[in-house]
């Protein structure tokens, strides 16, 4: 067993040989109890591969986007300087994946740059880079893993950067109208790295795919909510939550985010 990715080569090299010999210890004539106890080995080494796999992928996201997460500012300065329907795909990315092909060069830059090329909306640039590589990765591992395997390191992973995003960025940025409109385009090119793994990453990933649909309501539209919020309108609330889809944020965290868009 073996597992190659471009962000850590050695990613499965504690666990090759310790596979190997585990499947050497016990030969047809054992008895029974000692291939359970080979079993129990696989499906622990098994397990130690996935929390590997998944530690590894979501330390690489974090620490190439720490660029990203250090310039909130400009959500709050984003002037008004073009109309960009945020639903509209420009292409980006492309300079971000040769890059990314060149720093690892047992991998040709084609190859990475169809893994990102579909990455649609005009991303903030310091995240096209960790986009490009995390599209790679997922890649890579719907090839060598099982599926069984590659659904829970997916959905960990996507678990684990749906909360990182939330935390570190929504919850410490203020968004001016045109920097909610950024965030919404980044956030859409991070559900849309998961799409070759999943066909609903607005559900592996609720939290940011809700701050987006926040954010898209009109001015009016996020007033309402907010004076619900404020009144405890339940039952009010309630149906405009699941007309708007958002089923995961809570009140305050509603509240919260409201209350961090400014206006002119």
């Amino acid at each position: 067993c073996t597992l190659s990715l471009r962000a850590s080569p050695a990613i499965s090299s504690p666990f090759a040989s310790s596979f190997a010999g585990t499947a050497k210890s016990a030969p047809l004539t054992a008895p029974i109890g000692v291939f359970v106890r080979l079993l129990e080995s696989w499906y622990q080494l098994r397990q130690e591969l996935e929390e590997h796999t998944h530690s590894t992928l979501t330390a690489d996201f974090c620490e190439g986007a720490a660029k990203y997460v250090s310039g909130l500012r400009a959500f709050r300065l984003a002037a008004e300087e073009e109309d960009l329907d945020p639903e509209l795909p420009i292409p980006c990315l492309d300079q971000a994946a040769n890059q990314l092909g060149t720093r690892h060069g047992e991998r040709r830059a084609t190859e990475v740059a169809g893994a990102a090329i579909d990455i649609v909306g005009e991303v903030t640039p310091s995240l096209c880079e960790p986009l490009a590589l995390l599209r790679s990765q997922l890649s890579e591992l719907r090839a060598i893993f099982p599926s069984s395997s590659l659904r829970r390191v997916w959905r960990s992973l996507a678990t684990a950067i749906d909360r990182w995003i939330y935390e570190s960025v929504v919850r410490r940025a203020t968004f001016s109208p045109a920097g909610a409109r950024q965030f919404i385009r980044d956030a859409r090119a991070i559900l849309d790295s998961l799409v070759g793994v999943t066909a609903a990453p607005h559900a592996a990933m609720p939290r940011i795919a809700e701050v987006a649909a926040i954010l898209r309501l009109s001015r009016t539209a996020r007033h309402d909510i907010l004076r619900m919020v404020n009144e405890g309108a339940g039952d009010a609330l309630a149906r405009r939550r699941e007309e708007e889809g958002i089923h995961t944020m809570s009140d305050d965290e509603i509240q919260e985010l409201l209350d961090s868009i400014v206006y002119a």
